[in-house]
């Protein structure tokens, strides 16, 4: 309202608004909630997933992996997850807020995903990890699954019919 956005719709986790045919349902994710240090705690970190009348997207925003984000599965199945899958820097696994290329993978099985579309990398300079290395590492991963064929690693400004 400071800014002069007039119509918006707040939700709460498994609330849901249908607009112009979609259904956008709002969805738990593992991450910090807030901008600064002053506003700790006092937003909801979200993803989402919208349905039309004959596909679902979830797009999965920022999120640490959490067996328990396995649970939007019930809404699905998802012909497309974008999963992020960068910003995981020095931690080995279980970043509080980010996944790792392999927890990427794993989860986009815990969810029931069709093809996987990851993001969230080679585009923050607060990263520590190289450049090329989520894609690298997610590419492994699902080739080491079996996954790869449901996989599409985007170069910037590339786009996907579906």
């Amino acid at each position: 309202e400071e800014r002069g956005v007039q119509d918006v719709v707040e939700m709460d986790w498994w609330q849901e608004q249908t607009f112009r045919g979609l259904t956008v349902v709002c969805t738990p994710v593992q991450h910090s909630s807030g901008r600064w240090l002053h506003d700790q705690n006092r937003r909801l970190w979200s993803s989402w997933v919208v349905q039309g009348r004959d596909r679902r997207v979830l797009f999965l925003g920022d999120t640490g992996y959490d067996a328990g984000l396995g649970d939007v599965k019930r809404l699905g199945p998802f012909d497309v997850v974008l999963m992020p899958v960068g910003g995981y820097s020095a931690f080995q696994r279980r970043h509080p807020n980010h996944v790792n290329p392999e927890e990427a993978v794993q989860l986009f099985e815990d969810v029931g995903g069709r093809l996987m579309v990851p993001m969230h990398w080679g585009t923050f300079d607060m990263n520590r990890e190289p450049i090329d290395e989520p894609p690298r590492r997610l590419r492994a991963e699902a080739l080491r699954r079996g996954l790869e064929e449901r996989v599409a690693i985007l170069s910037p400004g590339q786009t996907l019919g579906w």
